[in-house]
């Protein structure tokens, strides 16, 4: 049995929204590290009243 060809293969676009999910949650981790107060005073979040080094954590 040849191993060489097992991986995920994906075309042009499921790699460009894989991408841009990737480029996305990396911004919202940034953001919430460096801004964790923002992050806690929004309205109807589930971290909203959350003290902001709980926020940078999960950040």
């Amino acid at each position: 049995m040849s191993f060489q060809n097992i991986g995920l293969r994906m075309g042009g676009v499921s790699r460009a929204v894989f991408a841009a999910q990737g480029v996305f949650l990396l911004g919202n981790a940034c953001f919430s590290i460096l801004f964790p107060s923002s992050v806690a005073s929004f309205e109807g979040s589930s971290l909203s009243g959350t003290h902001e080094s709980v926020v940078q954590c999960i950040g």
